[in-house]
């Protein structure tokens, strides 16, 4: 029987369950880069940080060394967040701070200050919150839950609000359910492991524009554990100005997709 840690396949690759759609072909008023913009704006910050977070804890948790009654902090490399356990062990709930201090570069040279707490429930909840935590100068609130719902079924609920140097805002609600499907024949290696995604998103970007994103629940988007395109499925973007509806095909691995934008269809191309 394969061994899985859903917590940490959800926390690597939720980003690429909000839906971030950079194409290579526009369509005309509106185009597909205008649907990109609608609702690019929280995942880059919210969900990238939360994926390292849960990075460094696991990477913690498989070295640490226990201490009378509590794990030691530590700064596994500086200057690596600091993890600190802040109750007792093997109890629940479970309290962890990973602190970023106030000069911490990700990879993608992005500089994280501030906080995150992690709480355990039990061994198939957990809640991750923002404290005084900033991407770039940008405040960062909000937080998310993921729930085992049963073996192999993930649901992640968040909430999350930016708030940007020149005083504007976005807030975003995003509620996903991730579903095992296959094990691509490797049955000890999730890595090449196939999913489902199906839920919502709503929110307000910082133009004031409300939108909202809809899976469709007949055809879930189908995603491959190192591959970053999905393969399948239809998801619909709903903003002001109208209605996207994306189809990534039959799945096959590929990086083309079809937009229809108020009855037009047109190929697209992803490149990021």
């Amino acid at each position: 029987m394969k061994k899985v840690n859903l917590f940490a396949i959800a926390a690597i690759s939720f980003s690429i369950s909000t839906f971030v759609a950079c194409t290579s072909v526009e369509i005309s008023a509106p185009d597909a880069s205008y649907f990109e913009s609608v609702v690019n704006e929280s995942p880059s910050y919210s969900d990238q940080t939360i994926t390292i977070a849960e990075e460094f804890v696991t990477a913690y948790e498989a070295s640490v060394q226990q201490v009378s009654g509590l794990q030691k902090s530590v700064a596994m490399v500086n200057p690596y967040p600091i993890i600190t356990v802040l109750t007792e062990k093997n109890v629940y709930p479970q309290i962890i701070l990973i602190d970023f201090g106030d000069n911490f570069t990700d990879r993608l040279g992005r500089i994280i200050k501030g906080q995150i707490y992690l709480t355990k429930y039990s061994s198939t909840k957990k809640t991750y919150e923002f404290s005084n935590l900033f991407v770039n100068d940008i405040s960062v609130k909000g937080y998310r839950t993921i729930t085992v719902v049963v073996k192999g079924t993930l649901n992640i609920e968040s909430k999350d609000t930016l708030l940007f140097p020149d005083k504007k805002t976005s807030n975003r609600h995003l509620n996903r359910t991730r579903t095992w499907i296959d094990n691509n024949g490797t049955e000890y290696d999730w890595s090449d492991d196939k999913f489902s995604l199906t839920g919502s998103t709503s929110g307000v970007n910082t133009k004031g524009e409300t939108y909202s994103t809809i899976i469709d629940n007949e055809q879930p988007l189908i995603t491959k554990n190192g591959y970053k395109y999905f393969v399948s499925g239809v998801i619909s973007i709903i903003t002001p100005k109208g209605t996207q509806v994306v189809d990534f095909g039959d799945g096959t691995e590929d990086n083309i997709a079809t937009s229809t934008i108020n009855g037009l269809t047109k190929q697209i191309t992803y490149n990021w």
